[in-house]
């Protein structure tokens, strides 16, 4: 059985032999993000004293002085904040391995973005921790940006440092890095907000996708769709979906060969609820469980055409 349909099939049935390990991630994400503290071996700062004689040619100057030009015009500033961000770039600098023109290409990134210079200052020492040398710091601020407007968060000194200690926890925690969880999330988009865990919930569930080697922007294509096939034929989920800032060109991809009527009399013929009496979103752990168990007793055939009409048929 091919694409979509296979790799849920091995989901499921990982996560079956795997003794609860999904709950098991999500328990330690949701434990350490309720107990920020700071990273220790998952982030470590770094210096690079070899790289000191390139921080003074003319070029990097030249393009530094660029990017500041870039961020004055971007967010209005005035000489003297100016000035405090050309001190935290070049800080920056001093203490990491990054040059100063690779944080200030970050502040730029965030600047554009619309976060307030406040909040830029704040997050440029989370995002030196997460990238600690292993990520473009541009690229970083990009995909920090795309997590944090995608799942809805505010762009807060706080919230962004307990995010982002969740994630390196996560990606600690499984078969994939810093960059492919930030990835996954990313591509995942909107439809993260339906984890009924928030993000330590996705998290975990990104994490264990990468057990599966889905990792980065395949994980965050297959939580995407996962999620919202299993949601779309219960009419107490469409108000929800509906909600989202999905496309219906992102919504038809992720539905394509499923017919909701189909799906939705195999989910109420197995007892699968999606959606408690309230109309939040169950924790996908208990729906994939329900749906493990449903489906323990059919034969193969009978299994994949269960499947097929609840998750469509990709090639």
């Amino acid at each position: 059985m091919a694409g979509k349909q296979q790799e849920l099939k091995s989901v499921i049935s990982v996560y079956g032999k795997a003794d609860g390990s999904l709950d098991t991630l999500a328990k330690k994400i949701k434990s350490f993000g309720d107990n920020v503290s700071k990273i220790g071996g998952a982030m470590t700062m770094m210096t690079a004293p070899i790289i000191a004689t390139l921080k003074t040619s003319t070029s990097l100057y030249t393009d530094y002085d660029d990017i500041l030009r870039k961020i004055q015009a971007a967010g209005n500033y005035s000489p003297k904040q100016m000035q405090t961000i050309g001190d935290a770039a070049r800080q920056a600098g001093a203490d990491t391995r990054y040059m100063a023109s690779d944080a200030a290409s970050a502040f730029l990134s965030l600047t554009q973005a619309g976060v307030q210079l406040e909040n830029s200052l704040d997050t440029l020492p989370t995002l030196l921790n997460a990238a600690a040398g292993n990520m473009d710091l541009a690229a970083a601020s990009d995909l920090l940006i795309s997590n944090v407007y995608s799942l809805g968060k505010a762009f807060e000194k706080n919230d962004v440092a307990a995010y982002m200690d969740k994630v390196v926890t996560a990606a600690d925690a499984s078969n994939t890095n810093v960059q492919e969880m930030m990835e996954g999330v990313s591509k995942i988009g909107a439809a993260g907000r339906l984890f009924a865990g928030g993000d330590s919930e996705l998290l975990a569930f990104l994490g264990m996708l990468a057990n599966l080697n889905m990792k980065g922007t395949t994980g965050g294509i297959n939580a995407r769709n996962m999620i919202i096939s299993l949601l779309a034929p219960t009419k107490k989920a469409a108000t929800l979906i509906n909600s989202l800032e999905i496309s219906e060109e992102e919504l038809d991809e992720t539905l394509e060969g499923i017919d909701l009527k189909s799906a939705s009399a195999a989910m109420e013929k197995m007892g699968l609820e999606t959606v408690d009496a309230t109309g939040k979103v169950r924790p996908m752990v208990d729906i994939l469980t329900d749906l493990k168990n449903a489906t323990d007793g059919m034969a193969d055939d009978e299994k994949a055409n269960v499947l097929y009409s609840v998750f469509g048929k990709r090639t």
